[in-house]
């Protein structure tokens, strides 16, 4: 293995699909990895794709990192682009619904994100020649598919498979049994395979990756990307918001109708006005650019007058709403297939000064863990649907959420992408 006296020498090798421009949480995980790493004199190359329309937003502006060279290659032909982003006509919009259901329905992987992986073929043995280290960030299995390529071309290169997502046990994927066969294959013969080392986000996806494949894998979580100087001023500093004319909770990111529903508290507050209850107006506030089940929803006349579609912000716009927000909305799901999920977002909101409360979740899995242990939050699952009416109404009088809301500062500095960072450096640093 390598040296902690050589490492500095060393070439690391970043395999992510997810780099600026792109708006998505993923991004940051690689980035902080390749801005932190850099800034210890390791030497870092970055093999990402050029994005497309279907990409969006395209709006992520982080600085260039110094000394961190990145080769991005393109995958697509023009007219497969202009398919995918439905420019041309109405017989594209409909030839990009088929692609859609022939993506549910075939029993093969074609995300055409894979074809990035296709076409990175021609520079791995160049790659391959100049590179120690490899980390490759799951999704689209076209990040480990070139690792994979690369540690063959030089097998003594040493390959951590990260993931963010679970690649062929994660249950959002497809509910083609065939398809997730021959994932599963494709991920035994790869990954778990070759790989030297996994990571992952959360202790659960440990536990899965153990039942299902036998391969021990270590923990790198989400992060939050601010100065530690910064977040512990403000958390010291922060107190209870005073709550003058409306309430506002926010929520930042992308809706789901089955996994991420807003539903139990829009209706509870409708019922809460209801009965007379609500001593002021509030609003949930919906930041983000896939917002399809709040559309649905506001076209119910009873949890219409609660709901606010902000719609794409940039990202620090985010930031600021979550920053003057009343309290923050998080959403997840209570099926036993989400008890990991930790998203990069519950980092965000943790450190931005602003109680959280989750519906969805199950108090017991790691959102609820996570919340507890930071002291920023509180879950409210399915079972509690009956306490979060007085939750709310508890938290509108400024007790509530904010009674509850005492931010331990040890547990949270431990969650700095740069202390993160120095956890997966010390993991490749092992001998």
């Amino acid at each position: 293995m390598i040296s902690s006296q050589s490492l500095g020498k060393k070439h690391i090798l970043i395999v992510t699909y997810n780099w600026p421009p792109r708006n998505a949480i993923g991004t940051h995980r690689p980035y902080s990895w390749a801005k932190h790493f850099s800034e210890t004199g390791i030497r870092v190359t970055v093999l990402t794709s050029r994005k497309h329309d279907f990409d969006s937003p395209l709006d992520l502006d982080l600085p260039l990192i110094a000394g961190v060279k990145v080769i991005e290659v393109p995958y697509l032909e023009t007219t497969l682009r202009q398919i995918h982003a439905g420019k041309i006509n109405k017989m594209t919009r409909l030839l990009k619904r088929a692609i859609s259901v022939l993506r549910y329905l075939l029993p093969l992987d074609v995300d055409i994100r894979n074809q990035w992986g296709h076409k990175c073929y021609p520079l791995l043995e160049s790659i391959a020649h100049d590179t120690d280290v490899i980390i490759s960030t799951y999704g689209p299995a076209a990040s480990h598919l070139i690792a994979n390529d690369i540690k063959k071309l030089k097998p003594s290169i040493l390959w951590i498979a990260d993931y963010r997502d679970l690649w062929s046990f994660n249950p959002n994927r497809s509910a083609n049994k065939l398809r997730s066969f021959f994932e599963r294959q494709s991920e035994g013969s790869t990954v778990m395979k070759s790989a030297d080392k996994i990571t992952v986000v959360s202790n659960d996806m440990t536990e899965v990756i153990k039942s299902r494949f036998n391969r021990e894998s270590f923990v790198i979580a989400n992060g939050f990307d601010e100065e530690e100087q910064l977040v512990r001023d403000r958390l010291t500093s922060s107190s209870r918001k005073l709550i003058q004319g409306t309430f506002r909770f926010v929520y930042t990111g992308t809706v789901y109708k089955d996994s991420r529903n807003p539903a139990p508290l829009l209706h509870a507050l409708a019922q809460l006005k209801s009965k007379g209850k609500l001593a002021k107006m509030v609003t949930v506030n919906f930041y983000g650019s896939r917002l399809e089940p709040v559309n649905e929803l506001n076209k119910n006349p009873l949890l219409k007058p609660f709901i606010r579609i902000m719609g794409h912000a940039t990202r620090t716009e985010c930031i600021k709403a979550q920053r003057e927000a009343n309290a923050l909305l998080l959403m997840e799901s209570s099926d036993i297939s989400a008890r990991g999920v930790l998203t990069g977002k519950v980092f965000e909101y943790i450190v931005s000064g602003t109680p959280i409360l989750c519906i969805g979740s199950d108090p017991e899995y790691e959102i609820g863990r996570l919340l507890g242990i930071t002291r920023t939050g509180l879950v409210y699952g399915p079972k509690q649907t009956n306490g979060l009416s007085q939750l709310i109404m508890d938290t509108i009088d400024g007790r509530g959420l904010y009674e509850y809301y005492r931010p331990d500062l040890d547990e949270i500095l431990q969650y700095s992408r740069k202390r993160l960072a120095e956890k997966m450096l010390n993991l490749i640093d092992v001998s």
